[in-house]
């Protein structure tokens, strides 16, 4: 029987952040988050012997402790961690993340309002990504803060134009680019 405090498996995400990345860890974090917004209640429902954690360092790494877990004949052994890290794989199997690039992510957090005049805003963006089930990270780190969305690969290609829209918004009023759609024509 394993005993249920010393038992645990490390889970590396950086093995579905985009091949050529240069934000890894960052990515593999941003992953991880998505993971327990979406996919944890799930998993611990059905693996109510388990609890998971986030690995402060290295980032992107998700710890999950377990009691036994069950396996084909329906006693655990020494194949648990796989049995768990095989289930977290297939639930990360059609994920993708998107970087959109450098965006100064905490300025551009920090600039988006609650709700604007024109009813768009922090609370429109947090409606989306529950509607769509994506995550929108805000990466403060020193490699100019990249804005990642993650979520099902088909969602992001077809469903989150709007979501883009949004961020793409804010991110040129801090820049402070003239909008050339709303100029008025002399």
């Amino acid at each position: 029987m394993t005993d249920a405090s010393s038992s645990f498996c490390d889970h590396d995400f950086s093995m579905f952040v985009p091949k050529g990345s240069k934000h890894v860890p960052a990515q593999a974090a941003a992953l991880v988050l998505w993971w327990r917004t979406y996919q944890e209640s799930s998993f611990l429902r059905k693996h109510p012997d388990c609890s998971c954690s986030i690995l402060g360092l290295p980032m992107g790494f998700l710890r999950v402790n377990y009691g036994v877990v069950p396996n084909n004949n329906g006693v655990g052994g020494k194949d648990d961690d796989n049995l768990l890290l095989n289930k977290i794989r297939s639930s990360m199997r059609k994920i993708k993340l998107e970087d959109l690039g450098k965006m100064n992510a905490t300025e551009l957090l920090a600039s988006i309002p609650e709700e604007d005049p024109m009813g768009r805003g922090l609370r429109d963006l947090r409606e989306m990504e529950k509607k769509l089930s994506v995550e929108t990270i805000f990466n403060h780190d020193k490699n100019g803060g990249h804005v990642y969305i993650v979520g099902d690969s088909k969602k992001l290609e077809k469903k989150v134009f709007a979501l883009r829209n949004l961020i793409s918004h804010y991110h040129w009023r801090l820049s402070g680019t003239v909008d050339v759609t709303s100029a008025t024509p002399s």
